[in-house]
């Protein structure tokens, strides 16, 4: 089965490189391509001119809870912030170039980039880098574009993961295992679990990536073995809200 995978960067999270390395041990896996994905960034100045002084001040402090949250992670889940550089396991590395909507969220791969995915006749994609992708890339490979969501996507849509269940004081944290559909957050539901709620942010966050690992797979298992996804889960409407980064006076409440 030809995979590839979709990222930010060549260096990439833990969590990431965990299932990057697992794969390349599956003797049914040909991991052919990293896509890494190319697109123009604004300068510093140029962002601070198209945000208001309300989101700059968003910003600033959700950075600062970053920070502080990072002081209360546990012993067993600091090595899950490392990031690594995971372009080693695979015998090729390709830029794609992406277009990005005026609200900085949605991704589109160009139509010199579709041509180059294409080529590849890839079976599965996976998605490992941040943004909501739109567009043809998700018709690209034979199954589709495995993602996780790392909320449960019935009540949680959006993020930043493992925040909002904290806010809502939610007993569980929730994962979504899916193929990618232009519904925000609401694709093909593979798989759904839910692991208790941590007490801060970032180690409910590291906690859920590191246990998920296993169930995504499990997952990819299946489809090596049955040749097809596991069945779809029942769609179901959502009512909740779309959840965002949080503000300066949520964060405060924190």
């Amino acid at each position: 089965m030809r995979v590839g995978i979709l990222v930010d960067s060549v260096r990439n999270s833990r969590a990431t490189y965990e299932i990057t390395e697992w794969l390349s041990s599956q003797q049914d896996v040909d991991l052919c391509c990293l896509i890494v994905r190319n697109v123009k960034t604004l300068s510093l100045g140029q962002k601070i001119r198209k945000k208001s002084f309300a989101a700059i001040l968003d910003a600033i402090f959700y950075r600062i809870l970053n920070k502080v949250d990072s002081l209360f992670i546990p012993r067993s889940l600091r090595k899950w912030q490392s990031s690594f550089d995971i372009s080693c396991f695979f015998s090729e590395t390709l830029e794609i170039g992406f277009d990005v909507s005026p609200s900085g969220f949605v991704f589109r791969v160009n139509d010199s980039g579709l041509k180059e995915i294409n080529s590849r006749k890839f079976d599965l994609l996976i998605r490992a880098g941040s943004g909501i992708l739109r567009g043809e890339i998700l018709e690209t490979a034979r199954y589709g574009i495995l993602s996780f969501h790392h909320a449960d996507n019935r009540v949680n849509r959006g993020g930043p993961p493992g925040f909002w269940e904290i806010i809502n004081r939610s007993a569980s944290t929730g994962f979504t295992i899916q193929i990618l559909t232009n519904e925000l957050d609401g694709g093909n539901v593979l798989f759904r679990g839910a692991f208790p709620t941590k007490r801060f942010f970032l180690s409910n966050y590291l906690n859920l990536q590191k246990r998920a690992n296993w169930y995504m797979k499990r997952t990819i298992l299946y489809l090596l073995k049955k040749k097809q996804l596991p069945p779809f889960y029942e769609r179901l409407p959502y009512s909740m809200p779309l959840y965002k980064r949080p503000s300066f006076i949520i964060i405060c409440y924190y």
